[in-house]
């Protein structure tokens, strides 16, 4: 049962970590960032403010910031794939015997256990890909460009 137990938590384990790689992969660009990546993003591209700013110069400061994004979803990316191949040698070296009793074992007992009722899940989820959401007024030109650029990989120009 006991090795039953440590493949059940690895398996949870890939779960998770399968869920990050697919909020992290940088292949292609045409994986959305986590928010907290993009604020600090546009922190970073706002960051440097020169006192008589040209729109190459601009143009320059988001494009740095934009390559600190993709580095830092590289590093993520790289972070979970060798994860996920760590926990996948991890689970092959366990050797179960009789799993379909453990597994009956514990489905037996989750439904013996009384817990909270589960959620409905929603039939539908209100997104700004699909919804007309009313915008927020622009203070700056940076601004201005993400709300202008929405919809493109990253919420970035093209």
């Amino acid at each position: 049962m006991a090795a039953f137990a440590e493949a059940t938590r690895i398996l949870f384990k890939i779960i998770q970590t399968t869920h990050h790689l697919q909020n992290t992969a940088a292949s292609g660009g045409k994986t959305i960032p986590p928010a907290s990546l993009q604020r600090k993003m546009r922190e970073l591209a706002t960051l440097v403010r020169p006192a008589s700013p040209t729109e190459d110069t601009m143009v320059k400061l988001a494009g740095n910031a934009l390559n600190w994004l993709h580095t830092c979803m590289q590093i993520l990316e790289e972070h979970y794939r060798e994860i996920l191949r760590q926990l996948t040698e991890k689970l092959k070296r366990i050797h179960l015997r009789n799993w379909p009793e453990a597994f009956q074992d514990m489905e037996d007992h989750g439904h013996s256990t009384p817990g909270p009722a589960p959620e409905p899940v929603p039939k539908r989820v209100a997104s700004p890909e699909t919804d007309n959401f009313p915008q927020k007024p622009c203070t700056n030109m940076e601004e201005r460009r993400v709300q202008e650029n929405r919809g493109t990989p990253w919420g970035l120009g093209n």
